[in-house]
């Protein structure tokens, strides 16, 4: 079975495949031991609500933390490059952070989003 390593945040990831050939040929026609292709969580397409990590800080002054949980609160689509608004609350229900944040800078998170 083939793996991949994801060029944004570095995840390896399993892919169940029903023809290794085919997939090989399409994604990795130089059958190097790690394919890279994005991970589910930094190529899926993002919703307000979504639970999503950050990978970077958005600019310098941020309090947002790489490994740092939020919620997207706003998708900003009218413009070249999409933004997002993150927020991250605290358990008493205080704001930590806020953040405007590339696609690059956050991923998805599975385990976070199951409702």
């Amino acid at each position: 079975m083939p793996y991949a390593k994801c060029p944004t945040c570095g995840q390896i990831s399993h892919y169940a495949v029903k023809n290794l050939e085919q997939w090989h040929k399409k994604h990795n026609p130089d059958f190097k031991e790690t394919t890279v292709l994005p991970c589910f969580g930094c190529w899926k397409e993002l919703k307000e609500g979504d639970i999503v990590c950050v990978l970077s800080k958005p600019n310098e002054k941020s309090l947002a933390e790489a490994g740092g949980v939020g919620t997207i609160t706003a998708i900003h689509n009218n413009v070249k490059t999409p933004s997002y608004e993150v927020k991250s609350v605290l358990p008493n229900g205080k704001i930590k952070w806020t953040g405007v944040f590339k696609r690059n800078q956050i991923r998805y998170e599975i385990a976070l989003n199951k409702k």
